[in-house]
C-alpha cells in the first residue's frame, strides 16, 4: 500500500491511498455541507477506499513498479482536470504565489518518483500487512521533521510519545520482516531493500503531503494540487516507463492487469474525494482514526487475500502502530505559521 498519509502535520496527499488517509488538513469546500454521521461514514469509506487501492496495488506488484506508479496517477490527472478548467474559466488564480508551484512540483517529484515507486516495490518484497504500518510510521515521524522545517509546525509532547512509539513499532515490522516476506526464496539483501524502500517511501510521502498543505495555505486550490501531482506522475513516470519496459512489456501486459491499475488508481481518488467532503464537518481525530482502520483491514487483506504469513512480529509491530497512531489522534490540531507572501510572489 494508498496509497496512499503525518496525522496533523501532512495535509491528504492527492494521488496517495496511504498519504491522503494520514494526513488531516482541511481542504477547501467541495461540496454543500454534509451531517456529522454522513462526515464518518465518509471517512470510513475513504478508510475502505483507500484499503481498496493497496489492494489492487499488491495484486499487480509482480509488474514494474514505476508503469504501475504512472496507470495509477492517469485517473486523477483526468479526474482533476474539468475541476481545475473550471476554477480557470471562473477567473480563479490557480498560483496565487509564484512559489507555491515550485514547492508543489518540488513535493509531486518526490512523492511521485520516490514515494510512490517505492512503496509499489515494497509491496512486492513484505507484502501488503507490513508495508502499511512501516509507512504510516515512517510518514508520522517525517511529517513531524517536515512540519517544523517548512511551515513552522510545533512537535508537542504527544507526538513525541507517539513517534518513539511508531519507531518501535517499525523496528519490531522490519526485523520480523523475514519471517512475513512474500517470497520464501528472498534472500536477506533483498528483505532489507523492501523495508528500507518502504520505509523511504513514507518519508517522502511526508515530504509531499508538506508540501501540498503549503501550497493550500497559499491560497491554492485542493483540485489544482491534485491536478499537478495527477500531471508529474502520468507523465514523468510514463516517460521512465516505456525506456524500462519497452514497447514490447507494454504490449506483454494484460487487459485485466491494466484495469487492476486503473482502479487502483479510482479507489484512490474516490476516497480523496469523499475525505475532502467529510473533512468539512468531521473533526481531525475522526480523520486520524482513519489510519488505524487502515493498518487493520490492509493486514487483514494481506493475510486472506493474498496469504501473506502471520508472524508475531507483525503482530505486535502492528498492535504498536495502532496504538501510536490513536495516541495521535488525540492530539488538538496545532495551529500552523502560514508562509508569509512575498511582494513579488503575486500573479
Amino acid at each position: 500500500m494508498r496509497a496512499p498519509n503525518q496525522v496533523q502535520t501532512l495535509s491528504p496527499e492527492p494521488p496517495e491511498s496511504i498519504v491522503a488517509a494520514a494526513n488531516a488538513i482541511p481542504p477547501q469546500p467541495v461540496a454543500a455541507p454534509i451531517s456529522y454521521t454522513v462526515g464518518v461514514i465518509y471517512c470510513l469509506l475513504a478508510a475502505v477506499g483507500y484499503t481498496l487501492a493497496n489492494i489492487a496495488l499488491r495484486q499487480v506488484s509482480d509488474l514494474d513498479p514505476i508503469m504501475v506508479t504512472a496507470a495509477k496517477a492517469f485517473p486523477t490527472m483526468i479526474g482533476m482536470a474539468p475541476s481545475v478548467f473550471l476554477l480557470w474559466n471562473r477567473g480563479v488564480v490557480l498560483t496565487p504565489q509564484r512559489s507555491a508551484i515550485g514547492y508543489l512540483l518540488a513535493g509531486c517529484c518526490v512523492g511521485q518518483f520516490i514515494g510512490n515507486c517505492a512503496f509499489q516495490y515494497s509491496l512486492s518484497i513484505v507484502g501488503l500487512a507490513l508495508a502499511v504500518p512501516i509507512c504510516l510510521g515512517t510518514m508520522v515521524i517525517g511529517g513531524a521533521v517536515f512540519g517544523r522545517i517548512f511551515l513552522g509546525e510545533r512537535v508537542t509532547v504527544r507526538t513525541v510519545i507517539a513517534i518513539v512509539v511508531l519507531i518501535v513499532a517499525t523496528a519490531i515490522l522490519s526485523l520480523g520482516s523475514g519471517r512475513s516476506a512474500v517470497r520464501a526464496d528472498l534472500t536477506p539483501l533483498q528483505i532489507a531493500s523492501g523495508v528500507i524502500a518502504v520505509s523511504i517511501s513514507g518519508l517522502a510521502f511526508s515530504f509531499l503531503g508538506t508540501m501540498v498543505r503549503r501550497s493550500l495555505l497559499s491560497g491554492m486550490a485542493v483540485a489544482t494540487t491534485m491536478f499537478v501531482s495527477g500531471v508529474v506522475g502520468t507523465f514523468g513516470l510514463s516517460t521512465i516507463a516505456l525506456a524500462r519496459v519497452g514497447p514490447e512489456g507494454l504490449a506483454a501486459t494484460t487487459a485485466d492487469q491494466w484495469l487492476v491499475m486503473l482502479a487502483a488508481g479510482l479507489f484512490n481518488l474516490f476516497a480523496f474525494f469523499v475525505l475532502t467532503v467529510a473533512l468539512q464537518v468531521v473533526s481531525v481525530v475522526v480523520v486520524n482514526l482513519i489510519n488505524v482502520t487502515q493498518v487493520a483491514m490492509a493486514a487483514i487483506a494481506g493475510v486472506l487475500i493474498f496469504q501473506e504469513r502471520v508472524t508475531q512480529s507483525m503482530v505486535i509491530g502492528v498492535s504498536l502502530t495502532i496504538v501510536g497512531l490513536m495516541v495521535l489522534g488525540k492530539r488538538k490540531s496545532p495551529r500552523s505559521k502560514p508562509p508569509s507572501p512575498e511582494p513579488d510572489e503575486a500573479t
